[in-house]
């Protein structure tokens, strides 16, 4: 059986510039960017501040942070780039939850929340492609799988109705590890070269892997060619996905390989998710930007006048990294 994507699709889990999906800025129009700044002259405040700004302190740097819910509340986890700890925090009121010292021999660099017997589940790769997974509220993390020889890219999937986790390596494998048994279940080369982005259509049936040249796996070869690097993919579950390269993102159909439409994206990475029955793209740079991922149309802003570094989306929620620290927003009309 092959791996699909959980409920909901919204990523959960991304690395520093590998959110999944992405924007912000102004609509491109015939594939070419309008004139003007990134919010279009058309500011408006959009989403409800979940509470203070929390996490590192002011000049960290986050390598890879993940946003999720655990135990009926929003909860944010994140890894600087500096270290090797795995942080968990409540972002409504700014207090530290849980924290675990030691999360292997390199950094974390990509990361995911999943939920796995009913507790939320931290799994994440260091720069060694190795794929470790803690609970959180445990002692210390569970059992750890040598994947990859280096780097990876994690997305959330599931295998025969249970959670599980896809991964990347950058010699173009792409791996599925069920994370009920605990066991790698599946695995193919699906690339030429590295994976640098990856997720899981569940509409079609295959993995969207994300290549220095494109996105491969859909209809009439590569996406994306000759754009760059890809930097996030997110299945949008109406077989389109949005594919992020450099500062700019396309939304294509998969059958076809057409181009929908295109943003002009910030540096600092994109997320996906939904919440008020609206399918939701946002990315940033210079604040962030909030747009309908079906309509095309800009929704709102966020922490205008601030450098974004890091974005994560999920559950109907947006956690932002700016001078280091974190803040969280609800995506929901009612907060």
């Amino acid at each position: 059986m092959r791996p699909v994507t959980r409920r909901g699709w919204a990523a959960a889990g991304v690395g520093v510039l590998v959110a999944v999906g992405v924007v912000a800025g102004a609509l491109w129009r015939n594939a070419g960017l309008p004139s003007g700044g990134q919010d279009g002259g058309q500011a408006g405040a959009f989403g409800v501040e979940l509470g203070p700004e929390f996490g590192p302190e002011p000049g960290a740097r986050v390598a890879a942070m993940a946003i999720g819910h655990h135990k009926g509340a929003p909860v944010v986890v994140y890894a600087e780039r500096a270290g090797n700890s795995i942080e968990v925090w409540d972002p409504r009121t700014g207090e530290p939850l849980d924290r675990l010292a030691n999360a292997g021999p390199t950094p974390v660099r990509s990361l995911l929340l999943v939920p796995v017997g009913g507790r939320q589940t931290a799994v994440w790769t260091g720069t060694d492609g190795a794929v470790r997974r803690w609970r959180i509220g445990d002692a210390r993390p569970g059992t750890w799988h040598a994947v990859c020889p280096s780097e990876a890219r994690l997305a959330p999937g599931q295998w025969r109705k249970q959670p599980a986790v896809l991964i990347g390596c950058r010699d173009g494998r792409v791996v599925t590890l069920d994370l009920a048994s605990n066991r790698v279940v599946a695995g193919a080369r699906q690339a030429a070269g590295p994976v640098t982005a990856l997720a899981w259509d569940e509409a079609g049936g295959k993995a969207l892997v994300g290549t220095g040249r494109g996105l491969v796996g859909a209809a009439g070869g590569l996406l994306g060619e000759g754009k760059g690097e890809v930097r996030s993919v997110a299945a949008l579950g109406d077989g389109r996905a949005a594919v992020t390269t450099g500062r700019s993102t396309a939304v294509y159909d998969l059958a076809s390989g057409a181009y929908v439409r295109g943003f002009s994206t910030g540096a600092a990475g994109a997320g996906v998710t939904s919440a008020g029955g609206r399918r939701m793209i946002a990315g940033g740079g210079d604040g962030v930007t909030v747009w309908n991922a079906d309509r095309g149309e800009r929704l709102g802003g966020l922490a205008p006048g601030r450098k974004v570094t890091a974005l994560a989306a999920g559950d109907g929620l947006l956690v932002v990294a700016t001078g280091g620290r974190l803040q969280a927003w609800s995506l929901s009309p009612t907060g």
